[in-house]
């Protein structure tokens, strides 16, 4: 049984109670709304944050870095070692939220 994830991209925002409190963040899916729901873990939340941040960086950019990984492969013997590095380098920074 075979089936596809939600759509990316992905991202997140604050769960709150009514009170403010944090009850850690939602993942959304786009054009689906939540679907995952991430504990804030401490009490103020940044924990959470930073779990929330890293499922969303991973899954929006797990298609570039396969494809990078796909391009070096399809290319080694091709492309210089200087262009192998820069693919690399491209989808490395990506994936980092960095800019090439």
């Amino acid at each position: 049984m075979s089936s596809e994830h939600s759509p990316t991209p992905w991202s997140y925002a604050a769960a709150l109670s009514g009170s403010e409190n944090h009850k850690g963040f939602h993942i959304w899916a786009a054009g689906w709304g939540a679907i995952v729901q991430v504990y804030a873990v401490d009490e103020d939340g940044l924990t959470g944050k930073a779990n929330a941040d890293f499922i969303v960086r991973a899954c929006n950019n797990f298609e570039a870095l396969l494809e990078a990984l796909k391009d070096i492969e399809r290319n080694v013997g091709i492309y210089s070692i200087s262009g192998l590095r820069a693919v690399a380098h491209a989808a490395l920074a990506q994936a980092a939220g960095e800019t090439a």
